[in-house]
């Protein structure tokens, strides 16, 4: 199935979770990162729970400190 990645449309198995998804981009232990999905942020604890569905966004925001 497909879905958009950080505006990269990719395609995935249909049982993918965020988590899942993370794991395949490197990106499941990477501190200091929040995943959207269509725009909901998920909680960390969420992650291996969240089915993705045909056509969803998820996006991965890395925290930055500003001033």
């Amino acid at each position: 199935m497909q879905i958009t990645f950080n505006n990269q449309v990719m395609d995935i198995d249909t049982n993918c979770t965020v988590l899942q998804l993370l794991i395949l981009q490197n990106l499941a232990d990477k501190q200091g990162i929040a995943v959207a999905v269509n725009n909901q942020v998920v909680p960390r604890a969420q992650w291996p729970h969240v089915q993705l569905d045909y056509n969803q966004s998820v996006v991965v925001f890395t925290a930055a400190q500003g001033g």
